[in-house]
């Protein structure tokens, strides 16, 4: 009993760990590409035909998807520091496989895109008001 729980609380420590270098690296990368891809300009993109929209819309999707995998594997690469205590192996931790936390804050940090997104759904997909 006891031994599972320190187990436990190891597990949840690396967690912890993981998510903190996804979450720092996600800050990195979404200031990088925000400085990349600008500022989000509604007039501009009301100019664009729905094709080019659906284009760019397309084309950071591909770009942010190979973002993501790469950014898993690298992470999946380093060390914890909680690795072997108590039989504890940090390469099995689901949170460290599947990445959702770096997708998660990368995603939403994007500003440019997630505006770009919403202007695309709300107004050519929807006819809506923009939010």
């Amino acid at each position: 009993m006891k031994n599972e729980i320190l187990f436990r609380f190891i597990k949840i420590c690396d967690i912890g760990y993981i998510t903190i270098i996804y979450c720092i690296c996600a800050v990195i990368l979404a200031r990088f590409f925000n400085e990349i891809f600008g500022v989000f300009n509604e007039k501009e993109e009301e100019q664009k035909g729905k094709v080019r929209q659906f284009i760019e819309i397309s084309f950071m999707f591909w770009i942010y998807g190979i973002v993501i995998y790469t950014v898993k594997n690298i992470v999946e690469i380093f060390p914890s520091p909680f690795d072997g205590i108590n039989g504890f192996k940090h390469d099995l931790v689901k949170e460290l496989k599947n990445g959702s936390v770096f997708t998660f804050m990368f995603i939403w940090l994007q500003r440019n895109f997630r505006f770009k997104l919403l202007y695309f759904f709300n107004n050519i997909l929807f006819k809506t008001t923009y939010i």
